[in-house]
Formats: C-alpha cells, sequence, structure tokens
C-alpha cells in the first residue's frame, strides 16, 4: 500500500512538472507565429521554467556524483526573479497604458525588496518563501485585474479570448499557493513528513491546473487563427 501510494505521488510529480509543461509548450510551439506579445511573454515563462527544470536536475545529478546533499534551491531562487519579471511586464503588457508601466515596477521593486531581505537573512541555498508568497500576492491582483476587466468592461466569447483561459490558469496557481508557500520553510523543518505530501498534493494539482489552462489557451490561438484563414479563403 504504502509503495502504491509512492507510485502515485511520483506519476502526480511527473504529469506536474513534465507533462503537463511539455504540453503547454508544444502548443506555444505550435501557435507562436500567431502569437501577441502578451502571449509570447507568457511562453517564455514556460520556456524559463523548462530550462530551470534542466538545470535543477543536472545539479542533483552533479551533487549526487560528489556525494554532497541535494540542494537546488538556488536555482529556483533565481528562476523566481525571472519568472516575476516575465509575468509582471507581461500584465503591464497587456493594459498597455502609463500607469501599469510605473506600478510594474513599483511592484517588482517591493518583491525583490522582500527577496534581497529574505536570502540576506537565509542565504541563497533556503527556498526564498516570503518573496514567493509576494510574488504570488502581487501578480494575483495583476492578473486578477485582467480577467476582471475582461467579464465587466470586455466581455467576448472564451472561445475567442484565449488570454482568459491563461490568466485563469496562472490566478488558480498563484493564489492558491499563498497559504501554503507561506508556511513551505516552517513545515518542511517542523513536519517534513506531511510537508511532502501537502507540497505533492497543493502545488502539483494546481501546477496541473496552469499549465492545462496555458496549453489550452495557445490551442485556442492556433484554432481561431485558422478559423480566420479558412473564412477568409472562403
Amino acid at each position: 500500500m504504502i509503495h502504491l501510494h509512492s507510485i502515485n505521488k511520483m506519476m502526480l510529480s511527473i504529469i506536474s512538472n513534465l507533462i503537463c509543461p511539455a504540453i503547454a509548450l508544444s502548443m506555444g510551439i505550435l501557435s507562436y507565429r500567431n502569437l501577441n506579445e502578451f502571449w509570447r511573454l507568457l511562453f517564455f515563462q514556460i520556456v524559463a521554467y523548462g530550462i530551470t527544470l534542466i538545470i535543477s536536475y543536472a545539479l542533483t545529478a552533479y551533487q549526487k556524483s560528489q556525494g554532497q546533499d541535494e540542494n537546488t534551491q538556488i536555482v529556483y531562487n533565481a528562476f523566481m526573479l525571472i519568472e516575476m519579471l516575465i509575468l509582471i511586464t507581461a500584465a503591464h503588457v497587456y493594459f498597455n497604458v502609463v500607469w501599469s508601466k510605473h506600478l510594474a515596477f513599483f511592484a517588482y521593486g517591493l518583491f525583490l525588496m522582500v527577496f534581497l531581505l529574505q536570502i540576506s537573512y537565509n542565504g541563497i541555498h533556503t527556498f526564498a518563501n516570503y518573496a514567493s508568497a509576494a510574488q504570488s500576492t502581487i501578480l494575483t491582483l495583476f492578473y486578477g485585474a485582467i480577467v476582471y476587466q475582461y467579464f465587466f468592461f470586455h466581455p467576448a466569447p472564451l472561445g475567442r479570448s484565449p488570454e482568459i483561459w491563461m490568466c485563469v490558469g496562472l490566478l488558480a496557481f498563484l493564489a492558491g499557493c499563498i497559504p501554503y508557500i507561506t508556511m513551505i520553510n516552517y513545515m518542511q523543518k517542523t513536519y517534513p513528513r506531511e510537508n511532502i505530501i501537502l507540497y505533492g498534493t497543493i502545488i502539483n494539482i494546481l501546477s496541473i491546473v496552469r499549465y492545462l489552462l496555458l496549453a489550452f489557451g495557445f490551442f485556442l490561438v492556433h484554432r481561431n487563427t485558422l478559423a480566420l484563414k479558412t473564412k477568409t479563403y472562403e
């Protein structure tokens, strides 16, 4: 029974960390020529995540070969800085007004301040969970505003609005992670076994939702472009 439970956890991790991002990446590549700047930035976030995974696995393999303790948090801390920059820039590009530019600069500066404070206190090899929580909170506000604007000011058929599916996926992941991410380091120190279960349940499931909705959004871009070309030639 325990062995079966371990297999299920491993499969869930593979699906959330590899398969779903790979599907989103594939759909992004398929529709890349038709992506606007906002969509392309979301695509580049997936690319950055994939590169981060490769570096993380390579670092883990090296640490094992040298008999060192496995710790790839420095890689994910660095990725956090890149991901925040990409996603906050994408939000500004979507609104494309002066106030969104200033607000994006301020938001990134606030996040960076939390990040540097935590890194200076805990070190670069400890996951900057408070910075991650700040990132998730800030991006939830930005992407929540995008979804709010869509439904209340510019309603359109969901089948013609790929960005809404993408934003809903991001919102589900970012907002859903905030309570757990805030406590993840404490849980790891105090209740490590329970923390593994929580991580596998919360982060992996929300990650699946995030990347599948991103993939669906890219699929809609491709489908809508084909439909437009077909209509043009009729």
